[in-house]
């Protein structure tokens, strides 16, 4: 009995450290696709033409993304008149918000243009704004339970940079327990932040001087398997001791 359920129990975690890892570059994604079709997209765009909302899929995991306005920290989107997008910034930088707007009638075959790009083709030219500052809010959601394993922000001049970030797993943020830390390298520490399907980013106001403005350059993730046999090998354990409890009580 004793091999038996410590079989099963090595089975069992086996079957959990099947994780899968997926690394997103959005600079380098936001890059080729300026250089392919002469401007700059949205999320959707550069990952799916012209669907909407996209998903981007790597090594079985699938992620994506939107943006919006939360002046009020109450995790609802501000009311207002524009189309607030994500945003590729190429060049050095990643994912952002345009809080310009998209302007549907741009760039005819493509689904529209954001007028944050700087290839901006409709009229009247209206660039502007293209990376991530609060009250922006960019959320991205995946399709399984995840932990962030790397995240590298850029600054709104395109460099690595220490200072911090904000990152939320209810769409709300706090100051104090929502604040992850960049080395100069931008990297974020991660270590205390826990898994989820989704994930709220905005910038931190570091003191009583403006919030940076930054983009998601890199970002890895690990899924976090709930592995399928775990009922049956709980039924079966307890099957296990009811049978030894029957033979002692015969």
């Amino acid at each position: 009995m004793k091999r038996l359920l410590a079989g099963a129990l090595c089975a069992l975690v086996a079957t959990g450290a099947n994780a899968a890892t997926a690394t997103w570059d959005f600079e380098a994604d936001a890059t080729a696709f300026r250089n392919s079709d002469k401007f700059e997209r949205t999320f959707d765009q550069v990952y799916g033409g012209t669907a909407a909302p996209a998903l981007s899929t790597i090594n079985g995991i699938s992620l994506g993304a939107s943006a919006y306005l939360d002046a009020d920290n109450n995790g609802v989107a501000d009311a207002t008149t524009k189309t607030i997008t994500t945003f590729m910034d190429a060049g050095n930088a990643g994912l952002g918000v345009c809080k310009t707007g998209f302007d549907v009638t741009a760039r005819p075959g493509y689904g529209g243009e954001s007028r944050c790009s700087t290839q901006y083709s409709g009229s009247p030219k209206n660039t502007g704004d293209d990376n991530l500052v609060y009250p922006e809010v960019l959320k991205l959601t995946f399709d399984t339970t995840v932990s962030l394993l790397d995240l590298v922000v850029r600054n709104g001049s395109h460099n690595l940079v220490s200072g911090n970030i904000l990152i939320s797993l209810d769409g709300t943020f706090d100051m104090v327990a929502d604040r992850f830390s960049l080395n100069g390298s931008g990297e974020a520490d991660l270590s205390a932040l826990g898994a989820s399907k989704m994930f709220w980013f905005t910038s931190y106001n570091e003191g009583n001087v403006a919030r940076p403005e930054i983009y998601l350059d890199t970002l890895t993730v690990s899924t976090v398997p709930v592995p399928a046999a775990l009922p049956l090998l709980l039924a079966g354990l307890g099957g296990f001791g009811w049978i030894g409890r029957r033979r002692k009580t015969a």
